[in-house]
């Protein structure tokens, strides 16, 4: 397990910094598992994936669509890290609750790359059907913890009311590892509150969940989880 310590002053430049990590993770068939920290920092990962030439598709569990072409003078900030992603992969939204004029038309305007569950609209049978017609073998998860409702997980620095909860979370996660290969994942946004302890517990139960999930379907045997 690497803490990456950066004292670079870019977000572009940590995204660099993070990226190549993940790159050598790659290239030793291990399996990456991403813990921030800002959102922003999930633009690393999928960048590792794309250079090294690996098929994959991006699934983002978050309550914003992070589609903002730059947001407080980067282009590779939290709200845009979705936007950028869209360069390199489809990508598939759960849990979705808020977004600008410009994100709803940008997401209207790519609907061949760009893929859309809202909270209110959360079914499996919906997230079955994109994920059967729409994306790649491969999966990239990013999650961002203000998916959840924040009566659950209040600490987050955007909540948003009416999100989903930890069982339709885990129902998705299953059918994802079910269906797909999942090549790595991320969890960002946390902001613990002092005293407040459950958020956490739930996110770290979160993370030995999906893993769980993923070495249960053997796919970390021999590195043999990259398919073409």
């Amino acid at each position: 397990m690497d803490e990456i310590e950066t004292n670079k002053e870019s977000p572009r430049l940590v995204i660099e910094d993070i990226k190549k990590i993940i790159k050598d993770i790659i290239i030793k068939k291990k399996f990456p598992v991403v813990l921030g920290g800002d959102h922003s920092i999930s633009l690393a990962p999928v960048l590792a994936f794309y250079e090294s030439n690996i098929p994959f598709s991006v699934i983002q569990f978050d309550a914003h669509t992070d589609l903002r072409d730059e947001y407080e003078g980067t282009k590779f900030g939290h709200a845009s890290v979705s936007r950028r992603i869209t360069n390199y992969a489809k990508t598939f939204q759960i849990g979705i609750r808020s977004a600008s004029k410009k994100e709803a038309e940008f997401i209207s305007s790519n609907s061949d790359k760009i893929f859309l569950l809202k909270a209110q609209e959360f079914n499996l049978n919906t997230l079955s059907t994109i994920l059967d017609k729409e994306l790649s073998n491969n999966i990239y998860i990013t999650f961002d913890v203000d998916v959840f409702d924040p009566s659950i997980i209040p600490s987050v620095g955007t909540p948003e009311p009416g999100g989903l909860s930890f069982t339709q979370i885990l129902q998705a996660l299953r059918l994802i590892v079910e269906k797909k290969n999942v090549i790595g994942f991320d969890i960002v946004e946390l902001a613990p509150i002092p005293y407040l302890v459950h958020p956490n517990f739930t996110i770290a139960k979160l993370i030995y969940k999906l893993i769980g999930l993923i070495y249960k379907k053997g796919v970390f045997d021999n590195g043999r989880y990259y398919t073409k």
